[in-house]
């Protein structure tokens, strides 16, 4: 709120201490920094990573009651899908999981 009201510039050392980012990283290393993030993201279920972007986006509108009952939605959804029975099975074999979508 104050930053908002203020609009004071805020320096990225203090950026990451309030939380507003995520990671610093230097010029030179940002290119393989994001490569690397959306490797991560991409290494997980396409099905729950969808899901998971339309439930944040919807948040900033939606009543609290409303989200919930969204977020109970898309979690019995995915719990059904083949990726989240291959996540389980790599979970038991102790490997990475091979998500396809479905």
């Amino acid at each position: 709120m104050e930053l908002s009201l203020t609009g004071r510039i805020v320096p990225a050392d203090e950026a990451l201490s309030l939380g507003l980012m995520n990671d610093l990283v230097e010029v030179d290393a940002l290119k393989e920094e994001t490569k690397k993030l959306a490797r991560s993201i991409a290494a997980n279920s396409p099905v729950a990573v969808s899901m998971i972007k339309k439930a944040i986006r919807q948040a900033r509108t939606a009543e609290i009651s409303g989200h919930l009952d969204l977020l109970a939605a898309f979690q019995g959804i995915t719990q059904r899908t083949e990726d989240h029975f291959e996540g389980v099975r790599a979970l038991k074999e102790k490997r990475q999981p091979r998500f396809r979508g479905h």
